[in-house]
This record gives structure tokens, sequence and C-alpha cells, in this order.
């Protein structure tokens, strides 16, 4: 059995993180508004710079991940890649940070703004994104994983694997090809009978007896 680290794949990252990141920011977002008055403020000024943030989303976000996947590198057989996951409990502490400064500086709309623009960022990822992964896959009949080095300055560092082959996987690598067996030929009944029973079949498929040639021979 393998017992190398779990790979996790780019599709998968992205839909995991993407959700966490839009569920921390839709928390976020009612606590706000239960808890702070001051969130309400100014919903036109709210609702217009999350519109600006879903058009940078849907701009930026496929050019970088076409980029990133144009710049993937093929990785070897047994080469174990992680996938770089980055740990589902940065999400909270992130949208509670940059949401927490925002509030104090600029008032609790604009923390309400931050937290409302972590769940569009989050849907995008784990919709958008990885939907295009998912049809890359599929055309290219790859397996895309993250690399070390990934970061949000730098850009996603890509690798792949091919789903053609049974090395795509350490796992599969591991495992035995399976053996197909020759289909049996088929004998005839009287060479797979026991020595008695054959005798008896030779004798029933013989064009004539012994006793039937006598009594030709008397006639």
């Amino acid at each position: 059995m393998y017992g190398g680290p779990v790979e996790f794949t780019y599709r998968r990252r992205l839909r995991a993180e993407g959700l966490t990141l839009a569920g921390c920011g839709a928390l976020g977002s009612v606590l706000l508004l239960v808890l702070a008055d001051q969130a309400g403020r100014r919903p036109l000024s709210t609702a217009g710079q999350l519109v600006f943030v879903a058009v940078l989303l849907g701009w930026l976000g496929p050019r970088g991940l076409r980029r990133s996947i144009a710049a993937s590198e093929p990785l070897p057989a047994r080469q174990p890649a992680g996938g770089e996951p980055t740990p589902l409990w940065q999400a909270p502490l992130a949208v509670v940070a940059l949401s927490g400064v925002a509030g104090v500086l600029g008032g609790w709309d604009a923390g309400l703004r931050v937290t409302l623009g972590c769940l569009v960022v989050g849907l995008g990822q784990a919709v958008l994104l990885e939907r295009m992964v998912a049809a890359e896959e599929r055309r290219t009949r790859r397996v895309f994983l993250r690399l070390p080095g990934s970061s949000w300055f730098r850009g996603t560092r890509l690798g792949y694997r091919s789903t053609t082959s049974r090395a795509s996987s350490p796992r599969l690598a591991a495992q035995p090809a399976p053996t197909r067996k020759s289909p049996a030929r088929r004998r005839p009944p009287a060479a797979t009978a026991r020595p008695a029973a054959r005798i008896a079949v030779l004798a029933r498929a013989a064009p004539t007896s012994s006793r039937s040639g006598g009594a030709a021979r008397a006639k």
C-alpha cells in the first residue's frame, strides 16, 4: 500500500478554499449587520464597490489562471507533490483581521464591504475558476497540482500529471496492473469427459457400431 503524502488537486483546493472564504465572508457580513448599526450606512457605495470587485475578479482571475496553466510543468510519475494546500483555518483569521482594520479606520460599513468582498472572491474561486480548471483537465487529460513557490504576489505555480497513464498518481503507480485472463478454448465433449463417459460419447458419435456392421454383412 502506498504510504506517501496525500495529493490535493488544484481543483479540489480551489473549491475547498473558495467555499471556506465565502462562508467566512457571509458569516462576518451577517454579524456586522446585526451587531453594528454603522454597517448599513451608504448601501449604494457598498453595492458599487462589490460590482467593481466582481468585474475585477472576472477579468484578472481567468487571466492569471490561464497564465498559470500555460506555464505548468509535467511532474515525474513517482515524484510526490502534495498540492501545497492552504490551511483552511487561515481564511477566518484573514476575514476578521481585514474587516476589523477596515472597521476601525473607515467605519463598520467599510468592514462590511470587506466581508462581502471576501464572499464574492470566495464564490468566484470556488465556481468560476474551478470550472475553468475542470474544463482544461477534460480537454488536456491532465490533473493539475499547485507547486511550492505559489503566492498572491508571484502567482500560482502548477504542475500536472497525465490521466491517461497509470502513473498519474503515486497511489495508482504502486498498485500492480490488472492481468487479463485469456479466453478459454472450448474443448470437445469427448476431451473433457471422464474416461468411462468418454468411451460412451465416442461410441455414440461413431457413424456405425460394430453390431450394425455385422448385421449388414449377414444381409
